[in-house]
This record gives C-alpha cells, sequence and structure tokens, in this order.
C-alpha cells in the first residue's frame, strides 16, 4: 500500500507541476509596429495601431525555454489624446511601453493578446497571468474589467488607489511623476482569472505638459496541452497496475 500511495502522490505532483509552472515572460523584441508606432517618438493616436512583440516564454520548474507571441492594439480613444506610442520600455526593454498625453482630460484603450504562433493566430491560452504595471503616475489611472482579473495588489510603497466598484478595478496615483524610467515605481500587480489568452485595459491621465509612459510586465503559467494531461493520466494508471501486481 506505501508503495502505491506514493507513486499516486507523484502522479498528482506531476500533474500539479505541469499545470503551475511558473512562466517568466519577457518580451525579447518588437517585431512589428503599425500605425503611430514605428518610431520611439510620440505621434498622434491612429485607430487600430498595434505592435507585435515576441516574448520568451522561461518555465521556472523544467527550466526550458519557449517562444510566445504578443499584439498589442489601440481600441479607442479620446479626441483630447494628442500623443501616443506602443514601443519596448523606456529603460526596460523587457517591458512593453504605452506613452500617452493629450489635453486634459484623455483615455486609451487597448488589447493585450497572446499567441502561440507568429502569424498571430492561435491563441496562447494561460492558466493565470500578472500583468505588472508601474510608472502609474500622478493624475493618471489604469482600469481592467473584473471578468479578465479577480484581485489587485500594489507591490511599492506608494499613494496608489483602487476602486473595485462597477465590475472593476481601477488604480489611481496621487504621489507624482516617476523621473527615472529604470526604476519603475508606483507598480500594481493585476491578477488574471483562470484560462484566457486577451484582456483590455484602460489609460487614463490630465494635461501633464509632457507625454508619460505606462509600463507592462508579465509572470504566468501556460495551460498544458491534452497530449500532456493524457501522458500524466497513462503513467498514473500503469504505475497503478505495476504496483497492484508486486502487491499480489
Amino acid at each position: 500500500m506505501m508503495k502505491k500511495s506514493l507513486f499516486t502522490l507523484a502522479a498528482v505532483a506531476a500533474s500539479s507541476s505541469t499545470a503551475m509552472a511558473v512562466i517568466e515572460i519577457t518580451v525579447d523584441n518588437v517585431i512589428t509596429a503599425v500605425g503611430d508606432t514605428s518610431t520611439a517618438s510620440n505621434v498622434a493616436p491612429v485607430g487600430g495601431a498595434t505592435a507585435d512583440y515576441q516574448l520568451d516564454l522561461f518555465d521556472t520548474v523544467t527550466s526550458s525555454s519557449s517562444t510566445g507571441y504578443l499584439r498589442v492594439e489601440l481600441n479607442s480613444f479620446s479626441t483630447t489624446l494628442t500623443n501616443h506610442r506602443i514601443d519596448d520600455g523606456q529603460g526596460n526593454p523587457d517591458n512593453v511601453g504605452i506613452s500617452v498625453g493629450g489635453d486634459s482630460p484623455y483615455e486609451a484603450s487597448y488589447t493585450f493578446s497572446f499567441f502561440d504562433d507568429n502569424t498571430f493566430t492561435n491563441p496562447l491560452l494561460l492558466d493565470s497571468f500578472v500583468v505588472q504595471i508601474a510608472d502609474i503616475d500622478l493624475v493618471e489611472k489604469v482600469t481592467v474589467s473584473q471578468t479578465d482579473f479577480d484581485s489587485v495588489a500594489f507591490l511599492s510603497p506608494t499613494d496608489l488607489s483602487l476602486d473595485s466598484s462597477g465590475g472593476q478595478f481601477a488604480v489611481t496615483n496621487a504621489v507624482g511623476e516617476n523621473v527615472t524610467k529604470t526604476n519603475p515605481v508606483a507598480v500594481a500587480n493585476f491578477n488574471s482569472i483562470a484560462n484566457i489568452s486577451a484582456f483590455g485595459v484602460t489609460l487614463e491621465g490630465t494635461d501633464s505638459g509632457s507625454p508619460r509612459e505606462f509600463q507592462f510586465d508579465f509572470t504566468g503559467s501556460i495551460v498544458p496541452e491534452p497530449s500532456a494531461y493524457a501522458l500524466l493520466v497513462g503513467l498514473s494508471v500503469l504505475g497503478f497496475i505495476v504496483t497492484r501486481r508486486r502487491t499480489k
């Protein structure tokens, strides 16, 4: 009976480690930038502007790497938004950087979509992930839907505040602008619900005299393929049969 219990526990542990492996998601490079995102300078926003990113997915359990892809698209924006850019982060090229600015107040809404192919046709399903948004400066707001995220945590000592009413998580800051982009502050971690491959974000602000950047970083876990589950189940059944034969 001891052998049977140990094998069963081992199979469960293997299944758990496969499902919950933490994936470090790093922006490897910007593949293409369409519309107003072709240069690092802030220009007038263009509806439907996108930036495509190649991602390095590092599995901290197996110490193996794979490649994923991310598309960030500007869906809608206010007429008061006059400066815009989607690229990598200023001082942090392994982050996504979105810079916005304009007349007071302004806002812009985006869709972030993960894919497992460079044609951006096959969604990359994530078991769960954390979107870390930094540099939420003075008089700025980040809003996500509670259909995509179930909680928010503040990572660094700031004056960030959270409004979780109306089916949304809205984070605002009353601190001030972070001028050292290599050391992002005003950081909020948005924790996703399970099994989604895309989410929406709305960024808002007021006139600051110059555009300001939001930086996005990611960690997560990938949903195992059905074949992986089948393999684990098969190993579990085989181990059970072998153990039963030995105990007879």
